[in-house]
């Protein structure tokens, strides 16, 4: 078995990577990779980023189309739907950490089943029907595992819930998600979580 090494070479178009970048920082919640691909293409300075992202600064491909410019011009296009997520954001969005998620997907996972499977435990009676209760746990585990994927942490989705290994975005958005579902469902009395 030969193995060949050697340089791969190819050019990218930044002006339609940007919009790429930009969306996955504010509307996908991947903002390392994000953060990461724009100092991998040349951006300087932690404010230069934060233009960029906010669209009141530009990247263009150079003329020889290996370099990219950094140009302090807006990008209007990218400002009116910066200003659309933030609506968005504001109105149909629930903050945990620095991660946005949509409501009615935390809504269904809060009220719609964990409120119902709490509240079986808090009563310390089984459903009548075993089988719901199975797929109530079933539907759960999907959402929550949607949960993850919608805050950006598609890496860390893991079977077994545990903080070993995390990273401090996970363990912050973790640690306001568990506290705001905590809240809403009213977890069992203490009493109870004691025998368990």
């Amino acid at each position: 078995m030969t193995t060949t090494t050697g340089k791969l070479h190819f050019t990218v178009n930044v002006e339609s990577l940007l919009p790429i970048i930009r969306q996955a920082y504010f509307m996908e919640n991947k903002h390392e990779w994000a953060l990461a691909t724009l100092k991998a293409l040349g951006v300087q300075t932690d404010n230069q980023v934060q233009l960029i992202l906010k669209g009141e600064a530009k990247l263009i491909n150079s003329d020889d189309e290996v370099h990219c410019i950094y140009r302090k011009e807006k990008d209007q296009e990218w400002i009116d739907k910066l200003n659309g997520w933030k609506l968005w954001r504001d109105t149909k969005a629930y903050k945990f950490g620095d991660r946005y998620l949509p409501r009615d997907l935390v809504d269904a996972y809060v009220n719609g089943i964990v409120k119902r499977l709490r509240n079986s435990m808090r009563m310390r009676f089984v459903m009548d029907d075993p089988v719901e209760l199975v797929r109530l746990e079933q539907r759960r585990q999907q959402l929550h595992k949607e949960i993850i994927i919608a805050a950006g942490f598609e890496d860390e989705v893991e079977e077994h819930h545990t903080l070993e290994g995390k990273s401090e975005a996970y363990i912050e958005f973790d640690r306001e998600f568990d506290a705001y579902l905590n809240k809403q469902t009213a977890w069992l009395s203490d009493d109870y979580s004691k025998e368990i």
